[in-house]
């Protein structure tokens, strides 16, 4: 244990000067490597998204899978790439238990919510895809779920959707956001 305390105080003392207190020539080499690794995990995300964007979903899973502590907002943006890729290759509880994590983290994150709705309705558990959208808005603005608000009406109207107290909850979320479609009550 003593070695320990020694050598982990040999450590931050070879940071400082510690008379002055003016950073060392160490310290200023270790602010420069971790600044260098900051940058490298940044340029690994961009990497990331550039694969995702050619429709490259297991490259760019391979890059994201490695990149570790990130910055807050950086460790968002690569959970939410992580859930998009795992949504784009078929596999759908990975992509909702990952966008699940980062709606944690970040309940106002529309983006994610959508991936975990979607998931949930590519695993056919159309119950679970209802709850996320309900529990999203109920907290949060619609943006990019106004779509998705004018399908579910569409839904309503055509009779896949009938429980009445979703199709209550879906028509306030339309109402509220301004979403309408052509007679939502008759098919």
């Amino acid at each position: 244990m003593r070695k320990f305390l020694k050598t982990g105080t040999n450590k931050i003392d070879s940071l400082f000067d510690c008379e002055t207190g003016i950073p060392s020539v160490n310290e200023k080499r270790y602010f420069k490597i971790r600044e260098n690794k900051l940058s490298d995990m940044i340029d690994g995300l961009q990497k990331a998204k550039d694969l995702m964007d050619n429709g490259q979903y297991m490259p760019a899973m391979e890059i994201l899978q490695n990149i570790r502590g990130l910055s807050e907002k950086s460790e968002n943006y690569r959970l939410l790439f992580m859930s998009y890729c795992w949504y784009n290759l078929g596999e759908y509880q990975w992509a909702a238990n990952i966008a699940d994590e980062l709606l944690q983290k970040d309940m106002h994150n529309e983006l994610a919510s959508q991936i975990k709705y979607l998931s949930y309705c590519g695993l056919k558990d159309f119950d679970k895809a209802l709850e996320e959208i309900i529990r999203f808005l109920s907290f949060n603005e619609a943006d990019v779920y106004k779509i998705t608000l004018e399908e579910l009406l569409t839904d309503i109207r055509d009779g896949f959707i009938n429980e009445e107290n979703i199709v209550s909850k879906i028509k306030g979320f339309a109402l509220k956001y301004n979403v309408t479609i052509e007679n939502p009550n008759s098919k």
